[in-house]
């Protein structure tokens, strides 16, 4: 989240009014419609997300600067390796990740930050949030290796910390895999 971008959650509703405030850099492109505005983005990617059956939140209302979404309960990836002894369960969700994550890249959506914190379990389910930063461009190149290149730090410098408090976490392994079903499906 931008420093001045703010999140207000609604305990009675269960949802979260997300108001985006971008830098007048981004506002300009915006406005010349090189990308889309913020909240239609994120409606948009969380559609196209949907369509490809990639789970995320049910947005309720959005604007040019602003989405309203519904909760989804669960916890963070990240929390559910870290506090998993059960390898047959991290596993599952392991692959869950990369299956969610080789979709993502196969649709040509960019995204450079694939943290475990960006995504939910619910029920079993893995879900995909934070969709902002997400983008699939009209006017410029879909950038794989910079997104591969993002995706192998990433995994790498989890895995150390990952690794001591979960052994079966391999960011390496991780990596590989996507990229191997990235190639095959080329």
């Amino acid at each position: 989240m931008r420093e001045k971008d703010i999140v207000i959650y609604d305990a009675k509703e269960k949802t979260y009014t997300k108001i985006i405030k971008p830098k007048l850099k981004k506002q300009l492109k915006y406005f010349f419609r090189l990308r889309r505005y913020p909240g239609e983005n994120i409606n948009y990617i969380a559609n196209l997300f949907r369509q490809n059956k990639i789970k995320t939140f049910d947005i309720l209302k959005y604007s040019k600067y602003m989405t309203v979404t519904k909760e989804i309960e669960g916890k963070s990836l990240m929390d559910e390796i870290i506090n998993n002894n059960d390898r047959e369960y991290v596993n599952t969700l392991i692959n869950k990740y990369i299956e969610i994550v080789t979709k993502i890249i196969e649709l040509e959506v960019y995204f450079g930050d694939f943290n475990f914190g960006n995504f939910i379990v619910s029920n079993g389910e893995l879900y995909v949030i934070d969709l902002e930063d997400y983008r699939k461009d009209f006017l410029t190149r879909f950038r794989r290796k910079s997104m591969m290149k993002r995706l192998k730090r990433e995994l790498k410098g989890r895995e150390e910390i990952l690794n001591r408090m979960n052994k079966y976490f391999n960011g390496e392994r991780i990596y590989c895999q996507i990229e191997n079903k990235v190639r095959k499906n080329k």
